[in-house]
């Protein structure tokens, strides 16, 4: 029905395309190698029991009940709504089974080929840390300088200086296990190499030059405005509990979170930094026109990434 259209729909997406690559590479034997949306293959085969069989699953040690807003409900009350909601037998929590998260293999350029295509998906990604990981909070701060903000480093670099995208974004998936980081751009699909070159360059700079202080306020003032603004209506501050729930964090980790990113300082971040943009922990992801691509972009030129990266930002 729906979901199957919307997933067809998906299919002709570079950016989906190239997303789902990234987790299938990543963590190609656990349960994350999959996009919670599934594929029109898995979908397809879902019957009725099935649906059936995975609720019974669901049980009280795995639920919270967040209620946001005006209202008059007792503890009583809301035991009492719960009161028919047994635990199936024989079932225990479902935990994550990380298996085996892929490191850096032979091949780092996956190509995912949309023929014809005018732009090419140019994403970067590599596992990097689980949510509660005490460098959590200079990380959101690094993100943002890099690439998280439309003044970050590599945004001035490959849209206001080259003028080769709309714009880039770089993130992080917080999770109970190391989340993926990407790097991301829409690249016109003639300036790939060059792209990707730039993209090595602006890593080097992150580990050799420590932000300014005017970059470390500017990151500090986004990252702080984001964290609050998600918490400001009834329903978004429901949406923030779960998600604090989901990654075991405390429900103040907000206001924490926020005095951490106070106190963060230049000085503090420039270790982290040489760890988050070592290029050689990244693989790099392609969404566009195979013919084009193969052209210029091998593995010869992965290797010569690597060089780069290892030269000085500055030569």
């Amino acid at each position: 029905g729906r979901h199957l259209e919307y997933l067809r729909s998906q299919a002709a997406n570079p950016s989906t395309e190239n997303e789902r690559l990234i987790w299938k590479t990543l963590y190609g034997s656990t349960p994350l190698a999959s996009l919670v949306s599934g594929t029109i293959e898995s979908i397809e085969t879902i019957s009725v029991n099935d649906v059936k069989k995975y609720w019974r699953t669901i049980a009280p040690s795995e639920t919270r009940l967040i209620i946001t807003g005006q209202h008059q409900l007792k503890t009583g009350d809301v035991e009492e709504a719960f009161r028919l909601f047994v635990p199936p037998k024989n079932i225990q929590p479902r935990g994550y089974q990380t298996g085996r998260i892929l490191g850096r293999g032979e091949n780092n350029i996956y190509i995912v080929n949309f023929d014809d295509a005018p732009q090419t998906v140019v994403t970067l990604a590599r596992p990097y840390m689980k949510a509660d990981d005490q460098d959590v909070s200079k990380a959101r701060l690094l993100n943002a300088a890099f690439s998280g903000l439309f003044s970050s480093r590599l945004n001035l670099n490959l849209r206001e200086d080259k003028h080769w995208t709309y714009g880039t974004s770089s993130y992080f998936y917080r999770m109970p296990v190391k989340g993926p980081m990407m790097v991301t751009a829409q690249i016109q699909s003639d300036k790939v190499k060059p792209a990707l070159i730039e993209i090595a360059k602006e890593m080097k700079r992150m580990q050799e030059e420590p932000l300014t202080e005017a970059e470390l306020k500017l990151a500090k003032s986004d990252v702080i405005v984001g964290l609050r603004k998600a918490g400001a209506s009834i329903s978004s501050l429901g949406g923030q509990h779960a998600t604090l729930f989901q990654r075991n964090l405390s429900d103040d980790y907000i206001e924490e979170e926020i005095r951490r990113l106070d106190k963060i300082s230049v000085t503090d971040l420039n270790e982290l930094a040489k760890d988050a943009y070592d290029l050689k922990q990244f693989k790099v992801f392609l969404a566009g026109d195979k013919k084009r691509l193969s052209q210029e972009v091998t593995e010869v030129l992965f290797k010569e990434l690597i060089d780069l990266s290892m030269q000085s930002a500055g030569e």
